[in-house]
C-alpha cells in the first residue's frame, strides 16, 4: 500500500494503553491519532487535515461518547465513526447506531481483522474498480 494514501484513523479511548496497542498494531496500515481525555478529542476533529474513521470509546470518564460522535457528524461528517464498546448489547449503544451517530458497534477487546473490516468499508473504492476497469 502507498503510504501517502493509508486512511488516518482517530481512535479515542482514555485506556493509554489500549491506544499504545492500536498503533503497534495498525502504525505500518494506517496513519493513526489518538485521544484520551475529550480536550485531545475536540482538538483532533476541529484541526486534523485529515481523518477518515474515527472509533470512539463508550465508555470515557470526561465525555460522553454520543457528544463526540456528534461532534464528528456535525463538523465533518464525512469521517466514518464507529463506536467500541465492551457493552455492545446495551440499549444506549444500539440507539447511537439506530440514530446514525455511528455506522456500527464494535467489541472490546477489538479484534484485527473487524478493525481491518471497518475501515476497508469506509474508504471509497479505488477509482479502477468504481469505473469497472
Amino acid at each position: 500500500m502507498d503510504l501517502g494514501t493509508r486512511p488516518t484513523v482517530l481512535v479515542i479511548d482514555d485506556d493509554t494503553a489500549n491506544l499504545r496497542v492500536f498503533q503497534r498494531a495498525f502504525r505500518k496500515h494506517y496513519a493513526i491519532l489518538t485521544a484520551s481525555t475529550g480536550a485531545e478529542a475536540f482538538a483532533l476533529i476541529r484541526e486534523a487535515p485529515v481523518i477518515d474513521v474515527a472509533l470512539v470509546d463508550f465508555v470515557m470518564p470526561d465525555l460522553e461518547a454520543a457528544v463526540v460522535l456528534a461532534e464528528l457528524r456535525r463538523l465533518r461528517p464525512e469521517v466514518a465513526r464507529y463506536l467500541l464498546t465492551g457493552y455492545g448489547e446495551l440499549v444506549e449503544t444500539k440507539r447511537l447506531e439506530t440514530e446514525g451517530l455511528c455506522r456500527a458497534v464494535l467489541s472490546k477487546p477489538w479484534d484485527r481483522g473487524t478493525i481491518e473490516a471497518a475501515v476497508e468499508a469506509a474508504m471509497p473504492a479505488p477509482a479502477m474498480q468504481r469505473h469497472g476497469g
